[in-house]
């Protein structure tokens, strides 16, 4: 999956929905809990986004490298 999502710059769902995707399930679950804990998690929101929110890999990246240092 993550040959072709560098090629397509986006999720083919048709692609999850009939292999298993490493990880794919994670990240969704990884969202909620540091949600629930007051986390803050750039890297694994980023990857939500692109996974489940239909954002972009090139806009995905750009967002998180140009986020003020802590």
């Amino acid at each position: 999956m993550g040959f072709l999502l560098g090629k397509e710059n986006k999720v083919n769902k048709n692609l999850v929905a009939n292999q298993t995707v490493e990880g794919f399930h994670t990240v969704k679950a990884l969202k909620v809990l540091s949600e629930e804990m007051d986390m803050d998690m750039p890297v694994c929101e980023t990857i939500h986004r692109i996974l489940y929110e239909g954002e972009s890999v090139d806009t995905a990246i750009e967002a998180l490298l140009s986020r003020p240092l802590k």
